[in-house]
């Protein structure tokens, strides 16, 4: 008790302290980040190269362990674009507004979601129990200027269904636990597609097939302290040993 007591005095003095002198007081977190886990319920992998992504064949990642890491920043994230009050969809295609972090871990092999298009999907009803998270990131190139035309398509999305009472509305959530989703219908989807055709020749010189179908079984979220605020509680817990010296 002693000790809660004292974080909360630090934290009544610190703000007027940071206030005179002059110091950034940013009232709470804006970057959340999280993890969901699960394993490989189908996989195909084809690649002219003979280059596998996570090291393994089909047969040896059946069933593997899937590891998806996200974060997002709810300050630079763009508005949510679903005019509706249960649903917020918050989407870019801007590669420089790099609000929106997504990769894939199999095998002890990490594979960052570089893409611009970026989406977070959040339902929050009061009907029925579907309330859901979804996220994603795909990248998607496509070159036809030259005999040679070059395709190259990458996506990871996942989805998450919640008890009703997890979700806050539709904005972008910063934090729950596996205990608040349903055990039942949390899934995920890698794919790539890249295919180069010679149009002189009239052929395909390369091309590579991904595509994993995942049963998520956790997922957990939480906000990361910003560095504002950490000072803040430094200031207040300085100016609190302060006091106790006089």
């Amino acid at each position: 008790m002693r000790g809660l007591r004292a974080l909360t005095i630090a934290a009544t003095l610190a703000l007027p302290l940071a206030t005179t002198l002059g110091l950034p007081t940013v009232a709470h977190a804006t970057r959340v980040t999280g993890y969901a886990t699960g394993v490989i319920a189908t996989y195909t992998e084809t690649d002219a190269n003979g280059a596998l992504v996570f090291g393994l064949d089909e047969t040896q990642l059946m069933g593997e362990a899937v590891l998806i890491t996200f974060a997002y920043d709810t300050a630079l994230a763009p508005a949510d674009s679903d005019p509706g009050p249960e649903t917020g969809r918050y989407e870019s295609t801007d590669p420089g507004l790099d609000w929106l972090d997504l990769a894939i871990e199999v095998n002890g092999i990490t594979h960052d979601l570089l893409g611009a298009n970026r989406r977070v999907v959040v339902r929050d009803t009061a009907s029925f129990p579907d309330d859901f998270l979804q996220i994603a990131i795909e990248s998607f190139f496509e070159d036809n200027s030259s005999p040679t035309r070059v395709r190259r398509r990458e996506f990871l999305d996942f989805i998450e269904f919640f008890d009703e009472a997890t979700l806050d509305s539709d904005i972008l959530p910063t934090s729950f636990f596996t205990d608040e989703i349903f055990p039942t219908g949390n899934s995920a989807n890698f794919r790539i597609n890249d295919a180069d055709y010679d149009t002189l020749a009239g052929e395909t010189t390369y091309s590579r097939y991904v595509a994993f179908e995942i049963d998520l079984t956790q997922i957990s979220i939480s906000p990361v302290p910003e560095p504002g605020s950490a000072t803040l509680l430094a200031l207040g817990l300085i100016a609190l040993a302060g006091i106790r010296r006089r």
